[in-house]
């Protein structure tokens, strides 16, 4: 798109305003617009941490403590979550992951597919009135 936008960054449009012809604009730049807005919503989406949580099945180490009451559970939880799976540690947690991150995700992708069908159906309309 930012080559798109490049290439046709001299390409005189009338622009549409609430379905109406309104002031002139460019090809390029009605593009651009797009890229950016996708570019931040791409940003948004890789500081978004994939998670895990690490304290057994109510989320305070109770059957970890009993097999091995000398380790130190959040500790190792941790650094083995951050360190050895990459991964953000919850905490703390109850019996499940909070899946706040995958609200996020999912989130962020839902902006996306909506800024993708705003640029489908912009696209389209300009085939529709002759530009392509």
């Amino acid at each position: 798109m930012e080559e798109l936008a490049k290439e046709w960054a001299n390409v005189p449009m009338l622009a549409v305003t609430h379905g109406q012809p309104a002031s002139p604009t460019r090809l390029g730049k009605e593009i651009d617009v797009f890229t950016v807005r996708l570019k931040e919503q791409f940003n948004l989406l890789n500081d978004i941490p994939s998670a895990a949580k690490f304290g057994g099945a109510t989320g305070n180490y109770n059957a970890h403590k009993v097999a091995y009451p000398l380790i130190d559970w959040k500790a190792f939880g941790e650094k083995f979550v951050q360190e050895k799976l990459g991964l953000h540690h919850s905490f703390p947690t109850t019996q499940i992951e909070h899946y706040d991150h995958m609200a996020a995700l999912f989130d962020t992708l839902k902006r996306i597919n909506t800024i993708i069908l705003d640029l489908d159906r912009d696209f389209w309309t300009l085939r529709f009135h002759g530009l392509f």
